[in-house]
């Protein structure tokens, strides 16, 4: 049984340090994309979630660039590199802080979207973009403290023919920046977003009962914000869901499993987790549409203008299918047995694709349109 479990690892290893470096370009290209999108087109993309955006790219890069290959290099040959005490330290260092850089991130863009929602009034003055650059300029000195500690204070043996995760590293330091981390960044960023939809899901109801008809731009910027937040929500509920299960199998060492079963187990839970660094670029594919076209536009080699008329396209698309969800209404004037002549009461606001200089969208045109009977039922007498 003892020798199955052997040749079980083995497999394992190899198969995993193939994945692994099949993995680093679907990573790189990926999170590349997302950061020149955000550089090149910084006049569309100037808001501060996207630097929080950019600052999770980055994180995920560091993974794609360090940590899988190393983890890859140490299936193909562990027990000579595990000798190697720099690798040994850098293969742990680099994992954790890959992962708190990604975590940080992610709970940086939850406090974003949830002072947006719950005081939206407030955000513009809150979370300006110096803020933003502080925040995250403070993160990253936490997660580079990740990442030199283990350099400084270790178990390492040199005669050791294993680098084991927890044997090397200081129970305190693996246990705090792992386990702790993750379940004190799940429980804050998980009330978060229950308290953002909850918010949603009242002032939807709002709108519905006293606002059929009618949506202020500040409805359509609510949505959009919400719309925001459910977005990033998934990001962070994958994150988790490629996580947790390596956590859970930390535990593995303290039962009576042969060690090469429990070591095979762990691997195939790691690469899942660190697997998720590929998926975020390809979710802002899928739910923004606004880093749909930045991608095309970079892939393609577009000019500027042709930038400008892919993301054109891409807002009309957004306008189209709000108004198929009915979030946008605004009818023209008709005639007819089967219409309601309808008026154009006003408009808030001026259509543009730039941002104020704290880094907020402005306002879009809002067209205000109400029937003649609502009018008349409005105006006094």
């Amino acid at each position: 049984m003892s020798e199955l479990y052997i040749n079980l690892r083995a497999q394992t290893d190899f198969v995993l340090a193939i994945l692994s470096f099949t993995m680093v370009p679907v990573v790189l290209i990926g999170n590349l994309l997302v950061i020149i999108s955000l550089i090149k087109f910084k006049f569309r993309f100037r808001n501060v979630t996207n630097l929080f955006i950019g600052s999770l790219s980055v994180a995920d890069c560091l993974l794609g660039v360090l940590t899988l290959p190393i983890y890859a290099s140490f299936y193909l040959d562990g027990e000579r590199l595990a000798s190697m005490k720099f690798l040994c330290l850098c293969k742990f260092s680099s994992c954790v802080c890959s992962m708190s850089a990604s975590l940080t991130s992610l709970v940086a863009i939850a406090v974003d979207r949830y002072i947006a929602i719950i005081h939206p009034l407030k955000y513009p003055m809150i979370m300006t973009r110096r803020r933003a650059f502080a925040i995250i300029f403070v993160l990253w000195m936490y997660n580079s403290f990740l990442f030199s500690f283990p350099f400084m204070v270790n178990n390492y043996r040199s005669d050791s023919k294993e680098c084991d995760f927890f044997q090397v590293l200081p129970q305190a330091y693996s246990l705090s920046s792992t386990f702790g981390a993750i379940f004190i960044c799940l429980t804050a960023t998980l009330y978060m977003y229950i308290r953002i939809f909850r918010v949603a899901q009242k002032h939807k109801k709002r709108v519905n009962k006293y606002k059929k008809s009618l949506k202020s731009s500040s409805d359509k910027k609510f949505e959009r914000e919400t719309k925001s937040a459910k977005t990033m929500a998934i990001i962070l509920f994958l994150f988790y869901a490629f996580w947790i299960p390596f956590m859970v199998t930390g535990p593995l060492k303290y039962l009576n499993l042969d060690k090469n079963l429990s070591e095979a187990i762990k691997s195939i839970t790691l690469f899942i987790a660190m697997s998720n660094s590929g998926v975020n670029p390809i979710l802002y594919c899928w739910m923004r549409k606004d880093f749909k076209a930045a991608f095309k536009a970079i892939i393609l080699c577009y000019s500027r203008a042709q930038s400008e008329e892919t993301f054109r396209e891409a807002s009309v698309g957004s306008n189209d299918e709000m108004k198929k969800n009915g979030n946008l209404h605004c009818p023209e004037e008709t005639e007819g047995p089967k219409h309601n002549p309808v008026t154009k009461v006003g408009s808030v606001g001026s259509l543009t694709n730039g941002v104020t200089e704290n880094g907020h969208d402005d306002a879009i045109t809002t067209v205000v349109c109400i029937s003649k009977e609502d009018m008349k039922a409005l105006t006094p007498d």
